[in-house]
């Protein structure tokens, strides 16, 4: 299962938000693609997904569910074809119903909490700049309750062990 969402980070020197769509694998809670611009529509939504479904190779996409609340980008003519074009079974939440996607809600308020709180960003570099490093101490770095703990990198090491082994 996949989630995907979008969240608004204000750039206090544009006087405007940027949208963050972040993608997250529920079982490893990887980020495994996310987008963040001024503007995001269906075609940014579908491109982001194909990046992503590329770098992780096409195989890795078989009979995955992706799950997302009913926003317009994500409801839409372009979004629904890709995924009934590529074979993946989609998901949408009931309105205002966040904890039916909590594993992408519970990175967006991480991210809230130590990131978009805690900076003023001047322009659209510092931010996309910032976010990016989050993601990559998120994936790589940040101990996770969920792991025990541990990295995801770590736990995911000791999940393939664990399958090579047996």
């Amino acid at each position: 299962m996949r989630e995907f969402d979008i969240k608004y980070v204000w750039i206090h020197g544009a006087s405007r938000n940027t949208y963050l769509l972040a993608m997250i694998d529920c079982y490893g809670r990887e980020i495994f693609a996310y987008y963040i611009e001024y503007h995001c529509v269906g075609k940014d939504v579908k491109e982001t997904m194909m990046i992503a479904f590329d770098q992780r190779g096409l195989e890795s996409i078989s009979g995955i569910s992706m799950r997302r609340d009913n926003g317009t980008r994500f409801v839409c003519n372009t979004v629904e074809k890709f995924l009934s074009m590529m074979n993946i079974r989609h998901e949408r939440i009931l309105p205002k119903t966040p904890k039916d996607e909590a594993h992408i809600e519970s990175f967006n308020s991480i991210l809230e909490i130590e990131v978009i709180s805690i900076f003023v960003f001047e322009n659209f570099e510092e931010a996309k700049s910032s976010i990016g490093r989050h993601v990559d101490f998120y994936n790589k770095e940040r101990l996770h309750s969920y792991a025990g703990y541990i990295t995801l990198k770590e736990m995911n090491r000791k999940y393939v062990g664990g399958i090579q082994k047996s």
